[in-house]
């Protein structure tokens, strides 16, 4: 990802209503598949600037993050977050030593995906989970994930048999779901534009605020029905056996 990027993420990820939404539907995945995180270890893989890191802090859990840029892990230390200069693929911890690992929006920047995920199985404990976002739809591939350094979006049979080619029992399902018409309509207004960086920007506060408000509904929806129809992004859950 650009230098510029992280300083953007950094200003944007506690009050934007991606963000914030992205680690609300985390949230509500991990009381679901593991309840609550006092006492466990907890990994955030690919941590950036350390929104997601924060919120496992704030849980209860032992969390600690790894990313592999330095300009990233920086904006961990000043908020005085435990983390590590690590490559996804190589990750510096031993085997079988966390209760649950987040990649929250990484392995579309990691060419050897597979490596990857083969990684975060081994840093597991038995029983221990995985829970992973990625971008959905590469017809949606544009500038903005030329920007953010993503070597793909996923379908949701890419992503699944990704995760189920280690974990047998992987679920796949949609979140971002009221998004994927207007990021549709703005995709093709940026390619037909030419724009040249990507959508990671302040809204204005009105906006901002409707959308969180939408948000509820679809936190609901989630909730109640395990999963959305359709979206721009999609979330995993993985037990290690």
């Amino acid at each position: 990802m650009e230098i510029e990027e992280y300083k953007k993420m950094d200003e944007l990820e506690s009050k934007h209503w991606w963000f914030v939404s992205k680690r609300n539907f985390l949230r509500i995945t991990i009381g679901r598949e593991i309840g609550i995180l006092k006492s466990k270890k907890v990994l955030d893989v690919g941590c950036g600037t350390g929104g997601v890191l924060q919120m496992l802090a704030e849980l209860g859990s032992e969390a600690e993050g790894v990313d592999v840029s330095e300009a990233a892990l920086a904006y961990c230390r000043d908020k005085n977050l435990k983390v590590t200069l690590g490559d996804g693929v190589k990750l510096p911890y031993q085997d079988g030593i966390f209760d649950l690992v987040i990649s929250s929006d990484v392995l579309e920047h990691i060419e050897n995906d597979d490596a990857a995920v083969a990684e975060i199985k081994r840093v597991l404990k038995p029983g221990g989970v995985l829970i992973a976002t990625v971008p959905a739809h590469q017809k949606l591939f544009s500038y903005h994930d030329v920007a953010l350094h993503h070597v793909r979006r996923y379908s949701k049979d890419q992503f699944y048999n990704l995760l189920a080619k280690f974990f047998p029992e992987a679920k796949v399902t949609w979140i971002h779901c009221a998004l994927l018409v207007p990021a549709t309509i703005q995709r093709v207004i940026s390619k037909f534009i030419g724009k040249k960086d990507s959508d990671v920007e302040m809204n204005n506060p009105l906006i901002n605020k409707m959308l969180s408000i939408w948000y509820v509904i679809e936190f609901v929806l989630y909730k109640f029905f395990n999963g959305l129809p359709f979206g721009l992004s999609l979330i995993g859950v993985a037990k290690k056996k």
